[in-house]
């Protein structure tokens, strides 16, 4: 039986990591990244913090626009995205880092 505090749980964030495989076996071509604050009334900026080994470049996108040089800071080890506003929840973030 569901229990009534079962029925509304508070939504949590969740980030995605998916590796685009290449034809060549073992490889990967671009590597996407999915954010989803899955919060009401959500205000803020968004920043990613690239581990070592993966930088940033303006030929790189979020949300399939390229990123602009004024994002990407820390030798491209970290993205920041600009003030959001997201009233109902479903905002959604795609970085994609294309090899």
């Amino acid at each position: 039986m569901v229990q009534p505090q079962d029925q509304f749980r508070p939504l949590a964030p969740s980030l995605t990591i998916t590796a685009v495989q290449n034809d060549a076996e073992g490889t990967t071509t671009d590597l996407i990244l999915t954010y989803s604050p899955n919060s009401v009334l959500s205000l803020g900026g968004v920043v990613f913090r690239l581990p070592e080994g993966f930088t940033a470049t303006t030929n790189d996108t979020i949300n399939n626009s390229a990123l602009s040089a004024s994002q990407i800071s820390e030798g491209g080890r970290k993205v920041t995205l600009p003030l959001t506003l997201d009233l109902l929840g479903i905002a959604q973030f795609t970085l994609t880092l294309k090899k």
